[in-house]
């Protein structure tokens, strides 16, 4: 939160505003700015919408960060539901790649930017009972490969993280 402050970016989120309500309270109070666009991120015409708003308010994107994401029911592969997968593709490997699909015609336009995506550890090896979980994440680390490859003569940078689980003292 310091240091959206200290360094004055702006701040648009796409997250539950009744949980958001007071870090975008810090972040005005701090003197950036926020704002909220209530966005289903596996919906094209909501994404479209959550990025040409944030293009109104601020008139350009220069760097985003897609941090969507959903976890799945743990199950062996052969016992999970079609709809718990189907709801985990969705949101984590649609969802990103229709965030970056919008966010990347305005970069073009802009001469570049940077796109950060969030994967998991579980991007980068298997982890049991996660099937759904594990796909979607090895999938959103392949197309930020993809699309920084494809874009990277654009001045577009495509970048992941990988974050997994921490032990912290109680």
């Amino acid at each position: 939160m310091h240091l959206l402050g200290l360094y004055s970016i702006r701040y648009v989120s796409s997250y539950l505003y009744q949980q958001l309500s007071e870090q975008l309270h810090l972040i005005e109070e701090m003197g950036g700015e926020a704002i909220f666009v209530k966005t289903n991120v596996a919906s094209s015409e909501d994404v479209q919408a959550f990025v040409n708003q944030t293009v109104e308010k601020y008139g350009r994107i220069d760097h985003a960060f897609n941090n969507a994401g959903v976890l799945s029911q743990q199950n062996k592969f052969a016992d999970i539901p079609e709809e718990d997968f189907d709801k985990v593709i969705a949101v984590d490997v649609k969802g990103v790649f229709l965030c970056m699909k919008y966010e990347l015609q305005h970069m073009l336009k802009n001469g570049g930017g940077t796109i950060v995506n969030t994967a998991s550890i579980a991007g980068l090896i298997a982890d049991p009972v996660m099937g759904p979980y594990v796909t979607a994440k090895h999938a959103v680390v392949g197309m930020s490969k993809s699309a920084g490859f494809d874009h990277a003569r654009d001045g577009i940078c495509v970048n992941t993280v990988a974050p997994g689980l921490t032990e912290t003292p109680n």
